[in-house]
């Protein structure tokens, strides 16, 4: 008897001896199939006669069955059946298929570990050089991510062993992702943790929170859930397991449910987030306690992020990596290190090799010939004649025949694929085409391997990295007649009907440009002859001007926390060598109203390459530019490209989103605030997560012009004015910080500054009126930004006289108590105050009524005009007589705040009348010189869409526009459609609808 069958008798012994009846029956069955012999029979019936039936049974069990022939447990079921014990056979039936599928789980962690050895030890960077395999765990230089705490900005920097902790708890994190682009290691680190997870420890080490603590891990691409209906099918299907290995679907779930597993799964972007499968094994219960790794390029994993629980990004190597790489593959190939040695000093490195996969590239090109290539497409070009060069020598070919035969219906087919969402080719395709794929895998792009679905099996085709495809599909790209390439164009860089909250939202969540982007950027190196209608549609798409920012800004860029679409741009530039002229001039055209540029805390190298390309462009028109940065990554491991980024005088000032006390020195010594040839203002936020207090010294140059405070509390405010006491400074801000008597002392003594040009003395709650006898000392004073509550007699004065003086150009007050004093005083003087050319009044919603400083506004003579407030139809009537008598207006911005007291409080409503609102259209309309208009919270009805038509095309210097609508059923959505559409055709142009602005923000 064979041994897995002796063991179900032994298992299975206690019932046996219980339940089996040595009736006559089961010994003539037994006796007729030779399975015992009379000896036997009479050996039992003596142990029965002498003991006991269980002690017979016993015996049979024990001394007689597992001495016969191999079927002999087969001929006992059938003799326990035919003599009517149908039910024990049936038990040892199952228990030995129970045993079967135990032993077949079993070798499931030994099949998987087998197949990591096999298939992930070596790296084949690239299939046309199939002698070169490079060792995972020699190549693999060390390194570590960077971890996202909140969405803050707050990080640190985690070593890949301790990927799998909670710090705080030291529990697992089920939900993990990692970011990066295109290239930067992501799918390395896949393969070398399943890699690791094989050798099953990793010596002393070896932490119960490490790779080896699960009991199974599933390396998995995320396209191989695609057109699956569980998760065991993925795994089953995958080529992870033998195929004869017979675990069903329904067991490998129980599997699954009853073990520790690390699914990792590679590739995970946009074009799966709307996977079911792949949303079950994030949010499903059956896998709530299954951890799930996902890799994904920079930004592209928005619909599921809220499931994930911690975010990672993979950097790219700093110097020191960028050599120790080089060694590790100058040791494996066994070739002098001096030998790429013009690698490392060429500016390819600096550019490109940040990149793992660019300077694997890099590597392997320089062992056959010294390369130059600055930008990605210039290297995969570089590739893409060197393996047309081998494929010639091999073939037997002209170039003309390799490119029409084999080159050109591979394009096609990349980019087929691409559009599909795949990356890989089967055999069909090649049919489909008519192509031979022995002969176009001799091209070398391509790598064969085994493909089983089912029970078929077949041959399927990848490249070493999707990144090849991408820019194969991109040489498809460039073959296509102009009109169909701009279509395909517009497929992923559009425009949506903006009055729609859902279609902004999705173009920012959904982030389709993303998918495109690489595909996009080596389409803007390779055909230089369309790239200017390119670089418009793009830019048309994506660039949106900070004038309407914080509309964009509320939905999908909270505190800097994503990449910006208008950074798109940005990252493309990366791609050209030279910059043709006539893009010079349309990039102006677009950057002249473009203000503000942030960098964030998940933009990447070629965000900051980039701007800096766009910024220190030699534009036609000077323009002033305010840099905002909200990360601590770019001021470690970037500062060459922060520098290059400000090294021209296009930036007046930067604003610093500080997360702690040394992000903030880093970034003062990267930008090099207040050094005489580099940016000299700056202002300071705190962010919510800093806890520092200010220290007692920073970098700040000996130039510094201008510095402001933001969010600090008092003994930070009063740190950073105590550093700047000795700086030449000519502005000076205080927003939003809390200030005791100490600090009050040293704001004094700072506004004793008689060069200083600018103050800020900002408050929702704190009165600033006594600062202003400071003020009137300051002759040159031509911006003042101030909060003024009940002032007193001699702080009254004050103000008139630094009004009086007439050398304010700027004046804005900002939660402002417009007593009667107050309101009396501005009107009084707005005749005199020539040089006014910017007036702003902001406050919070209340019913303080400024009736006297609007009647008098027509006084003024403005360029530039903000007012947020509860407004009424005699303020409107105010506000519209005074934008007649300004024939110079640039800038309007009117945000009726009526609304917001009918949002917080439904018994409250002030209307304007629809005479009211069509009398300002029409003094807007007479406004030739406006460039910006913003018009907010205002009630439209269909008889006014014509007129706000009418106006728009009259102003021929606008270029932006932004309308935030309050409406009721006077607007229809037939009658709005004149002025929605006018403005979809207009970049710059937005038109949103206020309440389901609010619905879809909350």
């Amino acid at each position: 008897m064979e041994s897995h069958h002796i063991e179900c008798l032994k298992k299975n012994r206690v019932f046996l001896c219980d339940k089996i009846s040595l009736s006559a029956d089961l010994y003539a069955h037994l006796g007729e199939m030779d399975v015992i012999t009379d000896d036997h029979l009479n050996e039992i019936q003596n142990i029965k006669r002498n003991g006991t039936t269980k002690e017979a049974v016993l015996h049979f069990l024990t001394a007689i069955l597992p001495k016969r022939r191999p079927e002999t447990f087969d001929l006992f079921l059938e003799a326990l059946r035919t003599s009517g014990q149908k039910h024990v056979a049936e038990r040892l039936d199952e228990w030995l298929k129970e045993s079967d599928q135990n032993s077949k789980d079993q070798t499931i962690p030994q099949e998987l570990q087998s197949y990591y050895k096999r298939k992930l030890q070596s790296i084949i960077p690239m299939p046309w050089w199939k002698n070169i395999q490079l060792s995972l765990t020699e190549m693999c230089v060390e390194r570590q991510l960077r971890k996202l705490i909140n969405s803050k900005g707050e990080e640190k920097m985690i070593p890949i062993d301790r990927l799998f902790t909670h710090e705080e708890d030291q529990t697992i994190p089920r939900r993990l992702l990692i970011e990066g682009d295109p290239g930067i290691g992501k799918s390395i680190l896949c393969q070398k943790l399943a890699f690791e997870w094989s050798i099953q420890s990793c010596g002393d080490r070896c932490r119960t929170s490490c790779i080896h603590c699960f009991d199974l891990t599933f390396y998995l691409n995320a396209r191989q859930f695609m057109n699956e209906n569980t998760v065991a099918d993925v795994v089953l299907k995958s080529d992870l397991l033998p195929k004869d290995l017979g675990i069903s679907s329904t067991r490998m779930t129980e599997v699954i449910k009853a073990t520790n597993v690390l699914f990792i799964i590679d590739g995970y972007d946009e074009a799966f987030s709307q996977n079911s499968l792949l949303d079950q094994l994030l949010k499903g219960d059956m896998f709530r306690h299954k951890t799930v790794l996902l890799t994904s390029r920079r930004n592209f994993l928005q619909d599921n992020i809220n499931h994930i629980d911690c975010v990672y990004s993979i950097e790219g190597y700093d110097k020191h990596q960028q050599v120790e790489h080089v060694r590790r593959f100058t040791e494996h190939e066994k070739i002098p290190f001096s030998r790429l040695n013009s690698l490392l000093e060429s500016n390819e490195v600096e550019n490109l090799g940040k990149n793992p996969l660019m300077l694997t590239l890099l590597c392997l090109l320089h062992t056959e010939k010294d390369v130059r290539t600055r930008t990605q497409t210039e290297l995969y070009s570089e590739i893409h004649d060197f393996i047309l060069r081998k494929v010639i020598e091999r073939m037997k070919l002209t170039e003309e025949d390799i490119e029409h035969r084999l080159l050109r219906p591979l394009y096609q087919l990349a980019f087929e694929a691409f559009e599909n969402g795949e990356d890989v080719l089967l055999e069909r395709d090649f049919e489909r085409a008519g192509l031979s794929s022995e002969e176009v895998c001799e091209v070398g792009y391509l790598t064969r391997d085994i493909l089983i679905r089912g029970i078929k099996q077949g041959w399927r085709y990848s490249f070493t990295h999707r990144t090849f495809l991408e820019f194969l599909a991109a040489k498809h790209l460039v073959l296509m007649a102009a009109e169909e390439r701009l279509k395909w164009l517009r497929k992923y860089y559009f425009r949506p009907n903006s009055n729609r909250v859902e279609e902004v939202q999705r173009l920012h969540f959904s982030l389709l440009f993303r998918v495109a982007e690489n595909v996009v950027a080596f389409l803007f190196g390779l055909h230089p002859d369309v790239l200017l209608q390119m670089a418009s549609t793009v830019i048309d798409a994506t660039l949106d001007k900070d004038f309407v920012g914080s509309f964009y800004n509320s939905l999908s860029l909270p505190d800097g926390s994503l990449c910006p679409p208008s950074h798109v741009f940005c990252r493309l530039l990366c791609e050209l060598n030279t910059m043709p002229p006539v893009l010079v001039t349309t990039i102006a055209k677009r950057l002249s109203p473009h203000r503000a540029v942030a960098v964030g805390f998940n933009c990447s190298d070629r965000c900051i390459k980039g701007m800096a390309i766009m910024y220190n462009l030699c534009l036609p028109e000077p323009i002033s530019i305010s840099l905002t940065i909200h990360t601590q990554q770019y001021t470690q491991t970037n500062i060459p490209l922060l520098r290059e980024l400000v090294n021209f005088s296009i930036f007046d000032r930067v604003c610093i989103h500080v997360t702690d006390n040394n992000h903030l020195k880093n970034s003062l010594h990267a930008l090099r605030i207040g050094q005489a040839d580099s940016i000299r203002n700056v202002k300071i936020v705190k962010s919510s997560v800093c806890k520092d207090i200010a220290p007692p010294a920073l970098p700040f140059g000996d130039d510094l012009r201008g510095i402001s405070l933001m969010k600090y509390d008092k003994v930070s405010t009063r740190r950073f004015l105590e550093i700047v006491s000795k700086k030449p400074l000519i502005e000076l801000g205080v927003l939003y910080c809390d200030l005791d008597d100490r600090c009050k002392r040293c704001l004094s003594n700072l506004l004793l500054n008689h060069d200083l040009q600018s103050v800020i003395l900002v408050s929702t709650n704190q009165h600033m009126g006594r600062f202003l006898r400071r003020l009137t000392g300051l002759d040159k004073l031509q911006k003042l930004r101030i909060s003024l509550k009940n002032m007193d007699q001699a702080e009254r004065h004050n103000f008139e006289k630094i009004l009086k003086k007439n050398t304010l150009q700027e004046l804005s007050l900002l939660h402002c108590q417009y007593f009667a004093d107050l309101c009396n005083i501005l009107s009084n003087h707005f005749s005199r105050m020539t040089a006014l050319r910017y007036l702003r009044v902001i406050n919070l919603p209340d019913f303080q009524p400024i009736d006297r400083i609007l009647c008098n506004l027509h006084l003024l003579r403005l360029q530039e005009f903000h007012i947020q407030y509860v407004l009424n139809d005699d303020n409107l009537n105010a506000i519209t007589g005074a934008i007649r008598s300004w024939p110079n207006l640039q800038v309007l911005w009117i945000h009726d705040r009526s609304h917001d007291l009918s949002f917080a409080d439904n018994n409250v409503r002030i209307s304007l009348t629809e005479g009211a609102v069509r009398l300002l259209i029409k003094a807007i309309a007479s406004c030739r010189s406006l460039n910006r208009l913003a018009l907010k919270g205002l009630q439209i009805q269909d008889r006014l869409i014509p007129e706000m038509c009418k106006m728009l095309k009259s102003l021929i210097q606008l270029t932006e526009f932004q309308l935030t609508y309050i409406h009721d059923e006077t607007l229809t959505e037939e009658g709005f459609m004149p002025l929605q559409q006018y403005a979809d055709q207009r970049v710059g142009f937005n038109c949103i609808d206020y309440k389901t602005f609010v619905k879809e923000c909350s």
